[in-house]
């Protein structure tokens, strides 16, 4: 098998010497109301999974590395790499999308060097359009289905690289990051501003957004819409509410403001997004 480094590896994919091809019947959308995981598993394709609801604990056996994958995640785990899957609550669940695939050089299979890449699309929002692309386009029957998936890969993964630089240079340390999230997911109903999230971790508004810039790659005022969308997209999937029920535990007065919006982000309405993924 074949290793590339990042830059070898989109070029590749460019000028058409490394294909990527998805696996027959290995690729979906997965809703697990209880799900036991993957213990110690090695299998011969990559597989990428997008996490839209529940945290999984991802340990990587032959460097010993551990990894916390939460909601609004995307990890991918290169081909023969020794690795576990579990949930960090059974009882919770998870929501995701999940693709396996392999890559082909003229001679040999092909591979990252990387074991694995870990990124949140919250905070890259093209990732999250672009899985959904992807998993429609799988389930086309086009003759020009295969090149529009290879463009949609190229664009995946040069946007995983791009989110995973980023968070090496991120400007909040970890624990700021932490106290950040869980703030929005407690307050996300209450509409919370830049001003509230920069006196969470006790910064002036003006330090806190060009900070905030610098570690999440977008602007507080948008990380904060992108999140109510992103909330948004599990109750459309995971409960049968109302849509205006779902804009109003959202902190929307207009359910016309809440369809605007999230159609800004996934380029559908709800009810269309509804309708083709909830399926």
């Amino acid at each position: 098998m074949q290793n590339f480094k990042r830059g070898d590896w989109l070029s590749g994919i460019a000028n058409g010497s490394v294909h990527l091809h998805t696996v027959p019947g290995a690729c979906g959308f997965a809703n697990y109301s209880d799900w036991a995981g993957f213990a110690d598993r090695t299998i011969d394709y990559s597989v990428l999974y997008m996490l839209l609801r529940g945290t999984i604990h991802a340990t990587f056996h032959d460097t010993g590395q551990r990894v916390v994958v939460p909601e609004g995640t995307l990890i991918l785990v290169s081909p023969g790499v020794r690795h576990s899957l579990h949930p960090a609550d059974p009882q919770h669940g998870i929501t995701t999308y999940h693709f396996r695939f392999y890559a082909e050089t003229s001679n040999t299979r092909a591979r990252l060097m990387d074991d694995y890449v870990h990124v949140s699309y919250g905070e890259h929002r093209a990732l999250q359009r672009d899985i959904t692309r992807l998993y429609d386009l799988i389930r086309t029957d086009s003759r020009y289905a295969t090149l529009q998936q290879q463009a949609l890969w190229m664009l995946t993964f040069t946007e995983m690289f791009t989110a995973d630089e980023w968070k090496k240079t991120t400007a909040f340390s970890p624990k700021q990051r932490a106290i950040l999230d869980g703030y929005i997911a407690q307050h996300i109903h209450e509409r919370p501003t830049a001003h509230d999230l920069a006196q969470v971790v006790g910064y002036t508004q003006i330090y806190f957004s060009r900070m905030f810039k610098k570690s999440y790659g977008v602007s507080p005022r948008r990380w904060i819409l992108l999140e109510r969308i992103r909330y948004a997209t599990v109750m459309l999937l995971e409960t049968e509410k109302q849509i205006t029920q779902i804009a109003h535990e959202l902190g929307y007065m207009d359910i016309y403001l809440f369809s605007r919006q999230f159609k800004s982000v996934q380029d559908c309405s709800p009810q269309a997004y509804r309708q083709v993924y909830s399926k």
